[in-house]
């Protein structure tokens, strides 16, 4: 997860660039404007009845 333009987004490091979600390359001396806020292993879904009738 990063902190980028003031926004949070998930990135995937691959080479010498970060890859958002909607597939844009920060690299260069725009990756020098982003902050690391951590590691993603994994997501929690909600277990919330959503009226689908499945058991969770």
């Amino acid at each position: 997860m990063i902190l980028s333009g003031g926004q949070t987004q998930f990135a995937r490091f691959m080479g010498k660039a970060l890859i958002t979600e909607d597939g844009e390359a920060i690299e260069g001396a725009a990756a020098e404007e982003v902050e690391a806020m951590g590691r993603v292993t994994f997501f929690i879904n909600s277990a919330a009845d959503d009226g689908d009738g499945a058991p969770v």
